[in-house]
Formats: C-alpha cells, sequence, structure tokens
C-alpha cells in the first residue's frame, strides 16, 4: 500500500489541473479557459497577455434574504456600482443568493418556514434565474464570482456552489462546497474533491475559488496551493464588524485565514463576506477593506507585473514530494488503508 496512497492522491492532483467541471449548458466554456493537465506545462496561462493593473472589488452588502429575485437585482446593483468604481472582478459573500443557512438563531443561520420557501429561492442551472445571474456579468463587462444556493429538483439536494463568470456572461468555473459545516451540513450535499478544487486561466490571471471552512482543511487548500493561483476568491458568509458572537462569523478569525492563506499562495485574495470584506496582496497585508455600515464593497488595485504567461511554478511546500514525505512521516493510525471519500447527501424535501 506504501505507493498505493501516493497514486490516489496524485489522480486527485491530476484531477484538480484538468478542466473545470463540466455543467452541459451552453454557458459554460471548457477550451481554452481551463487547464489540461495535458499540457508540457500546466500552469501556463496563454490567456495572461496583458499586465497592468486592474482594480477587483470584494463585496459586504447584505443580500436580499430568501428573495431570489430581489437578490438578483441587488447583485446587478452592486455590480454596476462597483464596475463604475473600476473593478473588473466582482466577489460576492458564501451563498449571497438567496441567503446563508447552517440552522443556528444567532445571527442569521435560520432557514425560513417552511423550508419549500428556501428551496423556492435557490438557483438551478439552466432555470430562468441562472440566466439572470450569468446576464449580469454579461451587462456589466465583468467577471462575477457568485456564491448560491444550488438546488437539483431530480436528486432533491442542495449545494454551496461559486459561480466563476467571465464578461461574455460564460461560466469558466463552477464548483461546490466539498464538506459543508457544521449545522450547513443539515441542509447542504457534500460533493467529491474531483472537479472541485480548479485554477482556471483567464485574462486576469489564474483564478481559484473556495468557501468558508474549506479554508481551515489543508485537504483543500494544498491542491489549490499547488495550481499556481495569481487570485483567490476566499467567500465567507458573515463577517461581524464588532468581532463577537459566535466563532463562524468572527471578522477576525476570518480574516487571519485569508491572510494566511494569502502568504502561503503567494495569490492576492479577494475576501467577501456579509457585514465586512477586505481584500490581501500576495504577502498577506489587507490593502483594502469595507463595512457595510458605509459601503457595499471593498476595492483595491492589484500588480498585476509578477503574474506570467509561462509560469515556472517550483513552490516546494506544495509539491508532489511533499505528499510522499507526508505519508512517508505520518504518524497516525493508517486507517482505513484506502482512501474513503464519504458523501453526506440529505434530500431537500424531509425538511418542514
Amino acid at each position: 500500500m506504501k505507493n498505493g496512497w501516493k497514486k490516489i492522491v496524485g489522480t486527485m492532483m491530476v484531477g484538480c489541473l484538468a478542466a473545470a467541471t463540466v455543467i452541459g449548458a451552453a454557458d459554460v466554456i471548457n477550451k481554452p479557459e481551463t487547464v489540461s493537465a495535458a499540457q508540457s506545462n500546466p500552469f501556463q496561462n496563454e490567456k495572461l497577455v496583458d499586465t497592468t493593473p486592474i482594480k477587483v472589488a470584494a463585496v459586504s452588502a447584505d443580500t436580499e434574504r430568501f428573495n431570489l429575485k430581489a437578490g438578483l437585482i441587488k447583485a446587478d446593483k452592486i455590480t454596476k456600482e462597483a464596475k463604475k468604481a473600476g473593478a473588473i472582478l466582482v466577489a460576492f459573500p458564501e451563498v449571497w443568493l438567496p441567503g446563508f443557512i447552517n440552522g443556528e438563531p444567532d445571527p442569521d443561520g435560520m432557514p425560513p418556514k417552511p423550508f419549500q420557501k428556501y428551496i423556492d429561492n435557490s438557483i438551478e442551472v439552466g432555470s430562468k434565474e441562472w440566466k439572470a445571474l450569468l446576464k449580469i456579468a454579461d451587462d456589466n463587462n465583468v467577471y462575477l464570482s457568485m456564491s448560491f444556493s444550488e438546488k437539483n429538483t431530480k436528486t432533491k439536494r442542495l449545494y454551496m456552489t461559486q459561480v466563476l463568470i467571465n464578461p461574455e456572461g460564460k461560466v469558466i468555473d463552477k464548483r461546490s462546497k466539498i464538506n459543508p459545516s457544521g449545522g450547513e451540513r443539515t441542509y447542504f450535499s457534500d460533493v467529491p474533491m474531483k472537479d472541485n478544487l480548479n485554477v482556471v486561466n483567464t485574462a486576469l490571471g489564474r483564478i481559484g475559488q473556495l468557501s468558508c471552512g474549506e479554508h481551515f482543511k489543508p485537504m483543500m487548500t494544498f491542491p489549490m496551493m499547488a495550481q499556481a493561483e495569481n487570485i483567490h476568491i476566499a467567500s465567507w458568509p458573515l463577517n461581524n464588524p464588532d468581532n463577537d458572537g459566535n466563532f463562524w462569523f468572527n471578522y477576525h478569525l476570518n480574516m487571519v485565514n485569508s491572510s494566511y492563506y494569502a502568504q502561503n499562495s503567494g495569490a492576492w485574495v479577494i475576501a467577501p463576506g456579509i457585514g465586512k470584506a477586505a481584500i490581501f496582496n500576495g504577502g498577506g497585508e489587507i490593502v483594502a477593506e469595507s463595512d457595510n455600515r458605509n459601503s457595499d464593497f471593498a476595492i483595491a488595485e492589484i500588480d498585476r507585473a509578477p503574474f506570467k504567461k509561462y509560469v515556472q511554478f517550483q513552490n516546494e511546500w506544495y509539491s508532489y514530494n511533499v505528499l510522499g514525505l507526508i505519508e512517508q512521516n505520518y504518524k497516525g493510525p493508517h486507517k482505513p488503508k484506502k482512501p474513503v471519500e464519504t458523501l453526506n447527501q440529505p434530500n431537500y424535501t424531509k425538511f418542514k
């Protein structure tokens, strides 16, 4: 089994470098925006031609809770304002559409009653609401990162999904939170790691996305950092400006984690969250913040001079060799003998 673990993890890493999830809709671009592991240099970004500075925005505004139609209108309004301020990339908080839930009353974790209202206000791929979301990016000529509750009416499951849409209204990355955290697991389904740890090529640079608690888990952050991100979107649900209450919406904790990610990956990190949002440079320093008591988004200029079309990524701390060293030096029990991915997938019809 000594080499079996390496083979399995190696397969996972190749999957992470492969093309983004195929959604099966005409709105999705598979090539050349995404990265192929078959390339001689998997981190090559031929889309990156211009490396002049760009502006990006991290949204701190509250959503129109459990009202998808109003939420889409507000998302368009905020995107327009960010575009007017010069942003070419706009990122929204976790499950901003139609609103975050985890079953906790403090501060805003409770779902509506009846639960059918939440299902009705979740987005299904291919629906008119899905197309309206894509249109926001197209109309405003921006890259749009939106986190939303995705419903699958065939399987009766909900997912905590992030989508990255290009200025033509085409999806270049769609991924879901692999293991929803805590009370989120009551309502939202897990997804396999494969196809949900993507870094994609764009004209802005190489962009990746993760959601909230995924930033605390090396099994998610390691494969992402190993893919030479230029820009990382860290979507948080709630960032309490006063740093009180439950730990999971503590702004200080979430921003320390975002800073850690930036410093370790070298990527700029865009960290939206209802309440407060921030943007970090590749050294982990905050370069812009916003508080939704006086602003809907933080905006910052990114220096793209270090971004390279042909990336010679040699970060030894995130290499395949390190995976082998981890295996060799792992002190815990080797159980199970073969890695197992168990998925929690609740049926949303059981909630009243």
